[in-house]
């Protein structure tokens, strides 16, 4: 330094305070240089307001609660998807409960107990309306159907009887017969009761109801109700009359 008078030392000197004021001063990182380019270009475009930080911050979480509401959303119809599939998978693996299975020798009673003591003598007063055709027909059929035991089939046939008429004395009562053979006692109660009261009150038909009452009201133990369709049934013949 004391020799700085030569003009090698002059420089070695007044370059010493440059390399100590580049020293002092930081280095720009990169968000500064992009300030400083954003103001040099509002500068020279305009004033420009800066955007507060709560600005900046408040974007991403509304963006968020947006989705939080979307994500519920999907996931509620995604519930309601799965609930709908679960049920309709139960629904279709439960059966429907089977028909009821007749007990043992039902068959034979409305046989034995019914149809047979009801045949008479061909002396007896026999009365028969005009019936419909189709339900002659259906009638027959349910017949046939009862008689290889498939009386789920003949119950069928005989409503479709009943729908075309509903008042047929021997539909009716054929309908209380196959009701008896699946042990049905209330309803083959109540159709023996119909088929009573519509028909004629007389001739076969008048037994195999009184018949079937007889024996619903054995097996519930109503003995004044058997007692009494018993004493109906000498109602039930009646001679014809006389032929001139």
């Amino acid at each position: 330094m004391g020799a700085g008078l030569t003009p090698a030392g002059v420089v070695r000197v007044a370059a010493a305070p440059l390399v100590a004021m580049r020293r002092a001063s930081p280095v720009p990182t990169e968000s500064a240089r992009g300030a400083h380019s954003e103001s040099g270009q509002a500068g020279r475009g305009g004033f420009r307001r800066p955007q507060s930080q709560s600005a900046i911050q408040r974007e991403p979480i509304r963006i968020t609660i947006g989705a939080m509401h979307r994500d519920k959303r999907i996931s509620r119809v995604v519930g309601v998807a799965l609930t709908a599939a679960i049920a309709l998978a139960l629904g279709a693996c439960a059966s429907p409960a089977p028909p009821p299975v007749p007990a043992p020798g039902e068959d034979r009673v409305v046989e034995e107990r019914v149809r047979a003591p009801s045949g008479g003598d061909s002396q007896e007063l026999q009365v028969f309306g005009v019936r419909n055709a189709a339900v002659v027909a259906l009638g027959r059929q349910a017949m046939e159907a009862e008689e290889t035991g498939n009386l789920e089939r003949a119950e069928m046939l005989l409503e479709r009887a009943l729908r075309i008429d509903g008042r047929d004395p021997a539909i009716l009562q054929q309908m209380a017969e196959v009701q008896l053979a699946r042990g049905q006692l209330g309803q083959a109660g109540s159709f023996a009761q119909r088929s009573f009261e519509l028909g004629p009150q007389v001739g076969e038909i008048c037994q195999r109801s009184l018949r079937t009452l007889i024996v619903v009201h054995e097996r519930s133990g109503e003995w004044e109700r058997v007692r009494k369709a018993r004493e109906g049934l000498d109602g039930c013949r009646v001679a014809p009359p006389e032929r001139f």
